[in-house]
């Protein structure tokens, strides 16, 4: 978005009145407002691409746990608990698949910018 205020400049030996004056100030202001939410639209612009990032990042870290961990119980390295015992090991996986599933769902509306 471009924003604009025209400013006028009185020729040389023009006294402005009063009311000149403050449309003046009132100009200025309105420009530095406009910088101000430009350079905080920036940053947060910056801030979405870093948390994409970490984002990214995390949802890899998940998918190769979540292989190595489905590969080590195909595989007989990692034995899971009887059903009947209470253990975490039971969560994991699960909690995994909704993380994943949360990160792509963050994705697909994140795309809309």
């Amino acid at each position: 978005m471009n924003f604009e205020i025209r400013c006028y400049n009185a020729p040389r030996g023009t006294t402005l009145s009063e009311s000149d004056k403050g449309e003046l100030v009132m100009a200025a202001e309105h420009n530095a407002a406009i910088d101000t939410l430009r350079n905080q639209v920036a940053k947060s612009r910056a801030e979405i691409a870093k948390l994409q990032q970490e984002q990214a990042e995390l949802q890899e870290a998940l998918e190769h746990a979540r292989l190595f961990i489905r590969n080590g119980i195909e595989l007989g390295f990692i034995r899971m608990p009887d059903a009947d015992t209470p253990d975490p090991a039971h969560d994991t996986l699960p909690k995994i698949e909704k993380a994943l599933a949360t990160c792509s769902q963050a994705q697909q509306g994140g795309s809309n910018d």
